[in-house]
């Protein structure tokens, strides 16, 4: 029996390659974005306190108040730590070749069809941190702008995935001529 090798297209091979799930590194992107909003808003809520506390009730009334700053700051870890799991497991997407499908939620499932023939506008967006956990933000924008597009946090590799939904977006408007 002969063997037939059929090659793959370079689309078929970049196909391959499209995680239908989020990068982990997002999980911990997410978590230290969490922490430090939590001890920047705690820090300032608490700084007057701290202050009045030298003043008034000295040192052991500051001792008390670091402690529950950690002990607030560890429960928001652990409650962080476990919402970020969570919201990692209900968080894919699935590219076809008509359309991108974001599903997310928790209590609430939401699924987002965006058709490629409505796609306007691919755009990737990496801040400091996000760089330095090596992922991106795509966010897809449709002709009702941002609030009817999508957007996916936490893509490992985003120009790879922008290029696959623009070739997509242009055989589909090429298509529909």
């Amino acid at each position: 029996m002969k063997i037939i090798k059929t090659s793959k297209t370079e689309e078929e091979i970049l196909t391959d390659n499209i995680p239908d799930h989020l990068d982990p590194n997002v999980k911990r992107y997410w978590l230290t974005t969490n922490l430090l909003g939590s001890v920047s808003f705690l820090c300032i809520f608490l700084l007057p306190f701290m202050i009045g506390a030298l003043f008034i009730g000295g040192m052991e009334f500051l001792v008390v108040l670091l402690l529950i700053l950690a002990i607030t700051i560890m429960a928001i870890s652990a409650i962080a730590l476990v919402l970020i799991n969570i919201t990692y497991d209900n968080i894919t997407f699935l590219v076809q070749d008509e359309a991108i499908t974001i599903n997310r939620g928790i209590l609430y499932k939401h699924s987002l069809t965006l058709p490629f023939n409505r796609v306007q506008n691919v755009n990737i967006l990496r801040g400091p941190l996000e760089r330095r956990f090596g992922i991106a933000t795509i966010f897809i924008q449709t002709a009702g702008g941002y609030l009817l597009g999508g957007r996916l946090q936490g893509i490992k590799n985003p120009e790879l995935l922008r290029d696959i939904i623009l070739k997509r977006v242009i055989r589909a408007k090429n298509n529909g001529l």
